[in-house]
């Protein structure tokens, strides 16, 4: 069992954010799946918050999970497009059970299959990528 998150981050919007993923999957409530969206929402959220490596400064906070310690947004400052991209990033995560080899079983209409990425940020880094930090040559 995952140990719970501190409050106020932006990690609290991890139910919101499951949900609507589930709704841009089209998934019924009562799909037995459904409850792994919520685990699949906070790895998104997480995922992001190590890509864009915040930095320390008013408004943020030092999160520390498992011995990590990282920075993130609080619970209501996270950009909207960071929120956006963990929506997706959520779907995708949890689609990726449905492609084994990484091929998901779906095509394209004209019948060329669909891969998923090797790179699970792949599809969202450019929604986050204006808020990376920590990175650059002075």
């Amino acid at each position: 069992m995952s140990e719970p998150l501190p409050t106020g981050t932006w990690h609290d919007q991890a139910p919101d954010i499951a949900a609507a993923a589930r709704a841009m999957l089209r998934l019924n409530v009562a799909d037995p799946d459904v409850p792994r969206l919520d685990g699949c929402a906070r790895a998104a959220c997480s995922a992001i918050d190590h890509w864009t490596n915040l930095l320390p400064c008013d408004g943020r906070m030092e999160l520390t999970v498992g011995g990590e310690t990282w920075v993130t947004w609080a619970d209501g400052d996270a950009p909207a497009d960071a929120v956006t991209a963990a929506e997706q990033l959520c779907g995708e995560l949890f689609r990726r059970k449905d492609a084994p080899f990484g091929v998901l079983n779906a095509a394209s209409a004209n019948a060329v299959p669909m891969y998923v990425s090797r790179d699970q940020l792949a599809g969202i880094r450019s929604l986050v990528a204006p808020y990376r930090e920590g990175f650059g040559f002075a």
